[in-house]
């Protein structure tokens, strides 16, 4: 007995220390998030939004796997202030600076997000989530304030726009292949790349994926063609192919570009499977505004609030442990500004403060949104604003106020100035589903009303929170020079 007893107390340190150097239990597997926003894509060019080229096989097989949202809308028609309401979820006019007059006006003055605005990517980084943006356009470079929060931040520079291999699609998804490969696999991440394939189709020919469509012979108007960077009515000069193409060939080598960004993704796709890291990625493609081939006054452009330049694919496919329906087409009235608060709280983090988007988390399993919202544009090259409901667009632009006054000039026809010229378009997409909103208008004079109101009080709360963000001297200058809020 005795000897037994000691062979138990001999034994015991041992048995006991089994279970303190046993691992501990695993926790939650690590998840990734990744937003991929595609310029220039609009709605109705997407195969599985009813198109009838074969343009995206692979962003059709991810929507069917996830769910696909189709009444997304851009809140700005056009590169900056679309990524400024991207990545902050906050309405894009929080970044257009207010400038006194001795200062010249360009891109790189008049654009910057501040720190005052919600920088979502802050919030994933300071709950111990990597962080990482590979663009693809020098106009998300650092000088505009998009990279607050994001550990690693990579793109080309102005100097770069020679250098090919700096960009493209297949660029951009190389460098985050790169990241991801080399980033611990218990880490959970947020990535946000921007691809701009579709804005550079025009400068640059490619005869395997141009010639992939033949163009429609109802498209075989030749376009004139201006002299500025962007106007009414005409090709701009940096976008014309220098031949006498015609809108069917200058679209059939848009969805040629669409077609080979697809394929880029699949190949993305598959390669993020050979890692193991697609089942637990949610994946988001966005357009993050579209591009009109004449609908709108614009060619080979975008810039106006119709339909072609607003309307965006939307389409997410949640990772593995998040409840959702797969193949849904759900309807709900999506703003871009609402997928960093809908990604947060996926992540289980509180929605930034300040942020104006909303989470459509409850969306992906079929919950209607409750009726009655709407949601706003601006930043377009006319200034004004728009404000959308799940019907209706009401449109208030003033088309002589631009910077460059030959875009004005081509609206109207001649070099008169009219900066208070007054244009209202009230367009309803059931009566009317023409997508250029240049003539018709609805008939529902409560909806517009309405509209028009909360637009108004709308561009009013973001101007005021305008000026505040940009210190107490703005105001002093920027009364008599911005009588009207929704500039």
């Amino acid at each position: 007995m005795r000897k037994r007893l000691a062979l138990l107390i001999w034994i015991a340190p041992a048995f006991l220390s089994l279970f303190a150097c046993a691992p501990a239990a695993p926790g939650p597997p690590a998840r990734g998030l990744l937003v991929i926003a595609i310029d220039g894509l609009r709605y109705d060019h997407l195969s599985y939004a009813g198109y009838d080229r074969p343009t995206t096989p692979a962003l059709d097989e991810l929507a069917q796997e996830g769910v696909f949202f189709r009444q997304a809308f851009a809140a700005a028609p056009w590169q900056i202030p679309a990524h400024m309401a991207l990545i902050s979820g906050a309405d894009p006019r929080l970044a257009r600076r207010v400038l006194p007059a001795d200062v010249s006006v360009n891109q790189a003055t008049q654009w910057h997000l501040p720190d005052e605005a919600p920088h979502p990517a802050a919030s994933f980084l300071s709950h111990g989530i990597s962080t990482a943006m590979f663009y693809d356009h020098p106009n998300l470079a650092s000088i505009y304030g998009y990279q607050r929060g994001f550990h690693v931040y990579q793109g080309p520079d102005k100097d770069d726009d020679k250098q090919r291999p700096q960009f493209g699609s297949e660029a951009v998804f190389r460098r985050f292949q790169q990241w991801l490969t080399h980033s611990d696999p218990d880490q959970s991440w947020f990535a946000y790349l921007e691809v701009a394939d579709l804005e550079r189709v025009w400068s640059e020919t490619d005869p395997r994926w141009d010639s992939r469509y033949s163009p429609r012979p109802e498209l075989s108007r030749v376009p004139p063609v201006g002299d500025a960077q962007h106007l009414y009515f005409a090709v701009p000069r940096g976008r014309w192919s220098q031949g006498m193409s015609t809108l069917g060939e200058y679209e059939a080598r848009y969805d040629g570009a669409i077609a080979q960004m697809d394929y880029a993704f699949r190949r993305l796709r598959c390669s993020m499977e050979r890692l193991g890291r697609f089942e637990n990625t949610t994946v988001v493609i966005v357009g993050s505004y579209g591009m009109s081939f004449g609908e709108s006054g614009m060619l080979l452009d975008s810039g106006t609030f119709a339909d072609v330049d607003l309307h965006v694919p939307l389409i997410v496919r949640p990772g593995a442990g998040f409840a959702f329906k797969a193949g849904l087409r759900s309807d709900d009235l999506i703003s871009t500004v609402d997928v960093m608060p809908t990604l947060l709280e996926m992540a289980g983090l509180p929605i930034t403060s300040g942020t104006d988007g909303q989470s459509f988390l409850r969306a992906l399993n079929g919950v209607a949104a409750a009726p009655g919202r709407v949601i706003h544009a601006s930043c377009a090259y006319q200034d004004g604003f728009a404000t959308l409901d799940d019907r209706h667009c009401f449109e208030r632009t003033w088309p002589g106020r631009a910077l460059d006054p030959r875009l004005s000039a081509s609206w109207f026809g001649d070099n008169e100035r009219r900066p208070d010229e007054l244009r209202e378009v009230f367009h309803d997409r059931r009566e009317h589903p023409s997508l250029g909103h240049l003539s018709v208008q609805g008939s529902d004079i409560e909806a517009r009303a309405n509209l028009a109101r909360r637009g108004e009080a709308w561009a009013a709360k973001i101007h005021a929170r305008r000026l505040r963000f940009q210190g107490p001297g703005v105001a002093e200058f920027a009364a008599p020079k911005e009588t009207d809020p929704t500039r």
